[in-house]
């Protein structure tokens, strides 16, 4: 269960980095960027919460 959180956060973090490109690339509208970047850092948020919380108990 921990390797495939792991690989799950990898994959957020991927997609963040693409957001960020897409966006310097295309100069697309920075609003859905932006949008598409904190709903990824905030599943990455959950994710590492929940992960500390299964380590406690």
């Amino acid at each position: 269960m921990k390797t495939f959180n792991r690989i799950m956060f990898s994959l957020y973090i991927i997609v963040i980095i693409l957001h960020i490109i897409n966006y310097v690339v295309r100069k697309q509208d920075l609003t859905t960027s932006i949008l598409g970047i904190t709903t990824m850092i905030l599943l990455a948020l959950s994710l590492i919460i929940s992960e500390k919380r299964r380590n406690k108990n």
